[in-house]
């Protein structure tokens, strides 16, 4: 059956190829998108897998979609936002990007960056006063952990003045 419409196969074929782009250029105008997080919405939109990964490697080729430009623009939001290592690490891996981008960009970011965040983070959610007891003190902690912040991080937050 399927050699009995040869030309109607192209032409569904070329249908999904320009979907697929026209799809992923407006996804890009609106943020950016790593390569698998882009090739998963395009399936999402029902366009075959093949296509999908061939129309957004051309675009990677083109300069239009990029993971190291990803990366480090939501490393940069994120951490803005008060998210620590962890988190940021656990948020990458899951849209699909590579162990070497993940390490090649936060390794951009000193430990006094994260433990100056990490002090920023406690104070700009429960003020400058530090806990009296350790029930407050474990619910910061609690907080900053969910933030993403690792324990020495958090440890730092509860200096009475920023990192030095």
């Amino acid at each position: 059956m399927e050699d009995e419409f040869p030309e109607q196969q192209t032409r569904d074929v070329q249908a999904d190829i320009t979907r697929a782009r026209n799809s992923a250029l407006r996804l890009l105008g609106r943020r950016e998108h790593a390569f698998g997080e882009l090739v998963q919405k395009l399936k999402l939109r029902e366009i075959p897998a093949e296509i999908a990964e061939s129309v957004v490697s051309e675009l990677a080729e083109a300069g239009l979609q990029n993971d190291e430009r990803f990366a480090e623009g939501r490393c940069r939001t994120r951490s803005q936002q008060g998210y620590g290592p962890v988190r940021l690490r656990a948020e990458l891996r899951q849209k699909q990007l590579s162990d070497a981008i993940i390490r090649r960009e936060l390794s951009g970011y000193d430990d006094f960056f994260w433990r100056t965040q990490a002090w920023q983070q406690r104070r700009r959610k429960f003020d400058e006063t530090l806990p009296v007891d350790m029930k407050q003190r474990a619910r910061q902690q609690r907080h900053l952990a969910q933030r993403g912040f690792t324990s020495g991080q958090i440890q730092s937050a509860f200096q009475a003045t920023a990192p030095e």
